[in-house]
């Protein structure tokens, strides 16, 4: 054994397990076999007869909560069909009136419809009905009108004109002098009531049992369900075996044929409504949920036959294997100390006394230069008496060991590493102990030198890390910094220029409607153009700066195409009106007549490629196309010009771009417009491209997402005009005077009386003093800026503190606009603006009414109505 020195343990003798009987052991195995399978058999008796009564309440339950359900649902319809036909016995009421006036609640999926005596429509929940469908031939009009039923009807499902299913409630409608005005009839999509089940059954363990709730009628007839009801709806025939089993009582259980298989089902009648609400499972389901829970006792029964089996080949193999395990534990015994003794890692045994009793060659080569094992007193002493060794050269021990930790249980106790040694010759060496059972001590050591040389490495990179880490945080502040700046730069700019701006815009306007010469008149318009030019300039800067640092929020809402169209056709007419161009759009018939989407910032899209194609066509036509695509919706924008040259490439929707090497014009512009366009569609979620060929024309085309819905929606129609306002007393504060004079002959023209203030201070003052019907304030002001005074005459308790109030001013940063209308302002107007806009804001803070629109057509589903058709614009026609 080298120097190894009692490793091995004395050998002990041959203990004489006994010797069993050979067929005690064989019979003691088949009564535990027998008795355990036979507890399998009774449990799994007992899990059939729980888990099919557990499922049959499951039923029971689900089939009364969804006759609660359907009861609670149907009494709410019939609640407002009551209410309806008590209002409409009245001839001056109507149903889109009552709605409006939410005297009538109209659940979602419904929808409201009032025939006549003659079976012909009146008006519907949207409004009248000018063509007067004849809905004479429905099963419900006939009941009340032929049949004279006063009460509640529930008719059978149908297909409506738009090829969806429909079943209907309806009540008589009887005048106050007893005759009958005609019928009131609820149309409603089967799918109200079977969206809360559908959710409701997908549960993990319901859904298993392949659950199903259907309401029928008396009649077998269903109405609704959460299970394949479009298969349902197919097949409208009476259910022979629901009208059997419901024969027999108000609740009750039965079996029926399916097409998926024989089904348990559970039938509840609702108290005072025809129907019946039935809860289904597959009884194959709940077969295979049986068989599930019985396979675990079978599982059971066969881990306890395996026990037992192996238990009994132990017992028979017990003799026969101990020789040869003592065998084996003797070789292991040599194999262990020759292994030990060739291991890198130190190794020794100490007894309960502490003395060395053995130890391996790497154990005597750590701590003796000599190599003789028989003078390791230092060790000896630091583990035994955990008394620090001393550091002077010469000691006895090379190197520096540190303070040892008592043992703690079967371990030492060794944090901020106290148990390595350092055995100077660049080695260090981690000693661990561990105590055997009788008090031995187990001494080990690794060598980590390697490990301290990378962790010093590690460490040094570590560093270097850290400092690379924080010169890059020193860097992206000084970024941040920078965009900040950068920022404020910009609001200053777009502030300065367009506060000069609105004075040139609006003495520009006000000399083109002015009574003049035709020249200098289109001087003027010159003017204008030129400005909203610049102002178009600053707002691509502003949008691109807000692009690149994702401060644009979309704000989503309901868009009508065909409007939304008119004016962009509107604008590329006015850009072509000097050249043989022709303007117009064509919208497929397959597109829905409203989307969901942010209409600025699609506006904003359409509108610059559309004006790009009028500026780059000379001749020819400008032609603004919608299609559907699938899940998304796809504008086009085409035009005959010269075309953009195959080299430019993607490159034109880079920033500052303006396709100088294609073969189009080059004209006057940032070069953002296309930049920006591409980050707007991308924000949306759509994506943008172009075709283009030389000399033939380019058509751009965007993409983005479809969130629209055929019923419900309008198609846009002729307004009337606005009526004009009226005579006003309004107070304006503005420090510039030519903003000041501009405001007071725009609104002098108009016909009110404006006094006119240089701060806010002299305003705030006047407005506590007279009556205004309106002020509007400009928010940067010498003494007082006009949100100031806007929160002082809030805070106020004088009578005008509730007058409303329009901000003028020049930062139209979305930030900025919002910290000014909460100060206090009913409305934010921009620099420079239109006189137009003047008017509106006006209108729209005050709340005055217009006159009466003209009537709009109508693109809904309903039982008898039909999309409008789709008209194509041309700006010449």
């Amino acid at each position: 054994m080298g120097d190894m020195k009692g490793l091995a343990s004395p050998r002990r003798k041959q203990r004489d397990p006994g010797r069993i009987p050979f067929y005690t052991i064989i019979f003691a195995c088949v009564i535990s076999l027998l008795v355990s399978w036979f507890v399998v058999f009774e449990m799994n008796a007992r899990t059939e007869s729980e888990v099919r009564e557990a499922a049959y309440r499951e039923l029971q339950q689900t089939s009364a909560l969804f006759a609660d359900q359907i009861s609670n649902s149907i009494n709410s319809i019939d609640a407002t069909l009551r209410m309806g036909s008590y209002l409409l016995s009245e001839r001056s009421s109507h149903l889109d009136k009552l709605i409006e006036k939410k005297i009538i609640s109209l659940e979602p999926l419904v929808m409201l419809t009032f025939v006549g005596p003659d079976g012909r429509v009146i008006e519907t929940n949207e409004g009248p009905d000018p063509n007067g469908a004849d809905l004479s031939g429905l099963e419900e009009v006939r009941a009340h009108l032929d049949n004279n039923v006063d009460g509640l009807f529930i008719g059978q499902p149908m297909l409506s004109p738009t090829q969806s299913w429909v079943f209907h409630m309806s009540r008589k409608v009887t005048g106050a002098d007893g005759a009958t005005r005609g019928v009131l009839i609820a149309s409603i999509n089967p799918y109200y009531f079977a969206c809360f089940w559908d959710e409701l059954l997908k549960g993990d363990r319901i859904a298993a049992l392949d659950p199903a709730v259907s309401l029928f009628g008396f009649d077998g007839v269903i109405r609704t369900g959460s299970h394949h009801l479009e298969q349902y709806l197919t097949s409208l025939h009476p259910q022979q075996a629901i009208m059997d089993a419901t024969s027999s009582g108000l609740t009750g259980r039965f079996q029926h044929q399916h097409a998926g298989g024989l089904r348990e089902s559970h039938f509840t009648k609702t108290m005072d409504k025809p129907l019946i609400a039935v809860a289904s499972y597959s009884s194959r389901a709940i077969g295979v949920r049986v068989a599930q829970q019985q396979r675990e006792a079978y599982l059971i029964g066969v881990l306890i036959s395996s026990i037992i089996l192996a238990t009994s080949c132990i017992l028979l193999f017990a003799m026969n294997t101990s020789r040869i395990n003592e065998k084996r534990a003797s070789a292991a015994e040599v194999r262990l100390a020759s292994a030990l003794d060739v291991i890198k890692d130190s190794f020794a045994i100490y007894d309960s006394e502490g003395r060395l009793c053995a130890f391996n060659r790497a154990f005597a080569a750590s701590f003796n230069q000599r190599g003789d094992a028989s003078d390791l007193t230092t060790i000896n002493t630091y583990l035994a008496t955990g008394s620090p060794a001393s550091d002077e050269p010469g000691s006895g021990v090379v190197g520096r060991v540190r303070t040892r930790r008592p043992v703690s249980g079967n371990h030492t106790y060794s944090p901020d590493r106290q148990n390595e040694l350092n055995l100077g010759d660049g080695r260090w060496l981690r000693v661990e102990s561990s105590q055997t059972p009788i008090g031995e001590t187990v001494v080990y050591g690794a060598d980590i030198s390697e490990s301290r040389r990378r962790e010093a490495a590690l460490l040094l990179h570590t560093r270097q890390i850290e400092a690379q880490a924080q010169k890059m945080k020193e860097l992206a502040e000084l970024a941040d910094r920078a965009a900040k700046v950068k920022s404020s730069f910009l609001a200053a700019m777009s502030h300065e220029l367009r506060t000069p701006l609105n004075a040139i815009n609006g003495f520009a306007q006000v000399l083109g409607k002015s009574a003049m010469a035709e020249e200098p008149r289109h001087i003027a318009t010159l003017i204008n153009q030129s400005c909203r030019h610049l102002l178009d300039i600053v707002d691509d800067i502003l949008d691109f700066t807000r692009l690149e640092a994702d401060r644009v929020t979309l704000h989503p809402s309901r868009i009508v195409l065909r409007k939304l169209f008119e004016e962009l056709i509107e604008t590329a007419s006015i850009l072509t009106k000097d050249k043989p161009v022709k303007a117009r759009f064509d919208i497929a018939p397959d597109v829905p007549t409203h989307i969901v989407a942010d209409l600025r910032r699609l506006k904003q899209v359409l509108l610059n490629l559309v004006s790009n194609a009028a500026k780059f066509t000379q001749s020819g036509e400008v032609r603004l196309i919608a299609v559907a695509a699938g899940e998304m919706i796809r504008f086009e924008v085409s035009d005959t010009g010269e075309g953009i040259d195959p080299s430019v490439g993607t490159s034109i929707f880079e920033p500052f771009e303006q396709g100088a090497s294609s073969g189009r014009l080059r004209t006057s512009g940032t070069g953002l417009g296309l930049a920006i366009t591409r980050r707007l569609v991308n924000l949306m979620g759509g994506r943008i491209g172009y075709e283009s060929h030389l000399g033939r024309g380019t058509t751009f085309h965007v993409e983005i997402p479809l969130i629209a819905g055929r019923a419900q929606d309008e198609a846009p129609g002729a307004s009337g005009a606005d009526a004009p306002l009226p005579p006003l007393r309004i107070l304006i504060a503005e420090d510039a005077p030519s903003s000041r004079l501009l405001l007071r002959m725009v609104l002098a023209k108009q016909g009110h009386k404006v006094d006119d203030f240089e701060n806010g201070k002299t305003a705030l003052d006047a407005l506590l003093k007279n009556e205004y019907d309106l002020a509007i304030l400009d928010v940067q002001m010498p003494v007082m800026d006009g949100t100031e005074a806007a929160e002082t005459l809030r805070a106020s308790r004088h009578p005008s503190a509730d007058l409303p109030l329009i901000a003028l001013t020049a930062q139209v940063l979305d930030d900025e606009v919002e910290r000014i209308r909460a100060t206090g302002f009913d409305l934010v107007l921009g620099k420079p603006f239109m006189e137009e806009d003047l008017v509106k804001g006006i209108r729209k803070v005050l709340k005055l009414s217009t006159k009466p629109a003209q009537p709009q057509l109508r693109a809904a589903v309903s039982l008898h109505g039909q999309r409008a058709p789709e008209l194509v614009h041309d700006k010449n026609a």
